[in-house]
């Protein structure tokens, strides 16, 4: 399932109120907007064991390839979620507000 988190969060509200869970979630990517890993959503995802929750961000109207995919167990999900790394063959330049390049040590965005 390819969602926004808004989406993500009214599904995973929902699945709490009826106090169930779909039993054929795999994966969910969630784009279009910032993901936060709420209760609800964690919540979701520990009666869902097995599936994946991938951030493939967007903070504009153009996408930057990227990717983070959430692992463990979803109470250990950080509630601000990061950007990830950038897709295979691709690179990501982060600069200052003078468009300085950014030193980026860690590769994680």
């Amino acid at each position: 399932m390819y969602i926004p988190h808004i989406v993500l969060q009214s599904l995973a509200e929902t699945a709490q109120a009826l106090k169930m869970a779909p039993d054929c979630l795999y994966e969910i990517v969630s784009a279009g907007e910032m993901l936060f890993c709420t209760e609800a959503i964690k919540d979701l995802f520990r009666k869902s064991p097995g599936s994946r929750l991938i951030n493939m961000y967007g903070t504009s109207e153009t996408h930057v390839v990227t990717s983070y995919t959430l692992q463990g167990e979803p109470d250990n999900w950080p509630t601000a979620v990061p950007v990830g790394y950038p897709a295979d063959n691709c690179g990501v330049y982060i600069v200052d507000e003078t468009n300085q390049l950014v030193n980026n040590k860690s590769g994680r965005l």
